[in-house]
């Protein structure tokens, strides 16, 4: 094995840059088997699983070669070919090491290279021992089409790789600074660039860091929006999918404000309609005033290694007094826009689906509370058509704030406390 060294990233310069193309082929074949016209195709996936050699092969040859050379094309009409690049940087960054990859990890290297650039022999009907060729390509097709669907699954899967790899090239010790998922990122940050960091690892590790919450559970209390009372988070997700961008959550200490937001992250991140693209959360609370109670013990190494503000890699950040040009530094970054370019910024709200949470913005003074309502809330707001969202939560609601929802906790019953 390698020793460890400050270089260990270049290791997955190619496989990193190879993995977005990928992900990409991938995700246009699984939109391609769900389509109407495709159903014979994945039939015949699920026979090449389920089937015994000798069965598959007599249902193979009923199929007329008219029918073969159309699924043909069709997959070469999406490019599946494109993937061949990522196995061949799976072989290349394996090259002169001794120990192989796992099975499960294995069987993308083999999708790659036997199905990604032969497609034309894909019905190819050549014994050899164990299953049928045609068999063995036609259940690789069936397990990354149909068992790993979406960008998140297909980016879990690289993790894994990778993370193997690296196992197998450097000391065990140098894989145990972060976890898989946010080595993988920081691979594809580093390699392939921020913007297909968010893109490709969406907010995997935003859920991952989610989970290790110590929070126990959720108490489902009550808020009023106007004159409507509905358990809080319905109006939340209410709010998600109305045109307005700003919204704020009031309430007394205690009755939950910061869990409520967790929660709503959570729920989004669990659904495909609802999901963010990304998402930031800045606290005025310090951990050591007891707002946060979490164990992040195992992303703290990761700091020192990408930004702060990635939004894929941290959340909860604790920005003092909710200071106005720090919390912009934040979301600008967010979105990835050159600082002070305010129009750049506003249209990329409009056209992302970002979320920004600003927890306990009671702290901030009149004048900064004044300069976010006068100088950023208002003009998102107004914004036409956007999905982004500003959450911002509070004790009380600012003299400024009336013009935007508002959604009020209400104190729990002797039923709910």
């Amino acid at each position: 094995m390698k020793s460890s060294s400050n270089h260990e990233l270049d290791e997955f310069r190619y496989l990193a840059n190879q993995y977005p193309v990928f992900q990409a082929t991938v995700l246009a074949y699984q939109e391609w088997l769900n389509e109407d016209t495709n159903v014979s195709f994945n039939e015949l996936l699920r026979d090449a699983v389920e089937s015994s050699k000798e069965d598959f092969a007599k249902k193979l040859a009923l199929i007329p070669e008219e029918e073969k050379i159309s699924f043909i094309s069709s997959l070469k009409a999406i490019d599946f070919d494109k993937i061949r690049g990522f196995g061949k940087e799976i072989d290349d960054v394996l090259k002169g090491v001794e120990d192989t990859l796992s099975p499960h990890n294995y069987k993308i290297r083999n999708l790659c290279m036997s199905v990604g650039g032969h497609l034309n022999d894909l019905f190819e009907a050549i014994e050899k021992r164990g299953d049928h060729p045609v068999q063995t390509k036609l259940k690789l097709l069936h397990w990354i089409g149909n068992e790993h669907k979406g960008g998140d699954r297909l980016f879990d899967l690289f993790a894994e790789l990778v993370s193997e790899i690296r196992r197998l090239i450097f000391t065990e010790e140098s894989s145990e600074l972060e976890s898989d998922l946010a080595f993988a990122t920081r691979c594809i940050e580093t390699h392939a660039g921020k913007k297909a960091a968010k893109i490709i690892a969406k907010n995997n590790l935003l859920q991952h860091q989610l989970n290790t919450i110590v929070w126990k559970h959720y108490v489902k209390g009550n808020g009023k929006v106007g004159r409507k009372t509905l358990p809080a988070l319905d109006h939340l997700i209410e709010l998600r999918n109305k045109n307005r961008n700003v919204i704020q959550i009031i309430g007394e200490g205690g009755l939950g404000k910061t869990k409520l937001t967790i929660e709503f992250m959570k729920h989004c991140l669990e659904s495909d309609e609802l999901r963010f693209e990304s998402v930031l959360m800045l606290t005025a609370k310090s951990p050591e005033q007891g707002e946060w109670n979490t164990s992040f013990s195992s992303f703290r190494n990761q700091e020192g290694l990408l930004s702060p503000r990635d939004p894929t890699l941290a959340f909860g950040h604790y920005v003092q007094d909710m200071d106005y040009d720090k919390v912009m530094d934040y979301i600008y970054d967010l979105v990835d826009v050159e600082k002070h370019r305010e129009d750049r910024l506003l249209e990329e709200l409009r056209k992302g689906n970002h979320l920004i949470i600003l927890d306990n913005f009671e702290d901030a003074s009149q004048s900064v509370a004044e300069r976010f309502y006068d100088d950023f809330f208002d003009k998102v707001d107004e914004l036409p058509e956007c999905q982004s969202k500003i959450v911002i939560t509070g004790r009380t609601a600012h003299e400024d704030a009336s013009k935007f929802r508002m959604l009020e906790l209400l104190r729990l019953s002797d039923s709910q406390a």
